[in-house]
């Protein structure tokens, strides 16, 4: 569950990075989605979010696909990429 959480926030991030006119995988735009994976790899909402799947795993048993589908949905929606178009910088 964390990775396609982890995975999916991180996607999110990438996407936004870059104008679709572009070509973008250039050694600078390179630099930064490494940044971003380490920073996101580091931050407290990483932590947090595996803390609730942690939670959610313990307390869940048993759980079916249709709980860890709609417990996936959530930590993305709760916690999905906020983007500014006015300061984004593009590649």
């Amino acid at each position: 569950m964390g990775y396609v959480v982890d995975l999916t926030l991180i996607l999110q991030a990438v996407s936004q990075l870059c104008s679709p006119s572009r070509v973008w995988f250039t050694e600078k735009a390179q630099d930064r989605v490494n940044e971003i994976v380490y920073v996101f790899y580091c931050s407290e909402k990483r932590n947090r979010i595996h803390k609730e799947i942690m939670d959610f795993v313990s307390f869940q048993r048993p759980f079916g696909k249709r709980r860890v589908l709609d417990k996936i949905a959530s930590l993305i929606r709760e916690n999905q990429v906020k983007f500014d178009v006015s300061s984004s910088t593009h590649c």
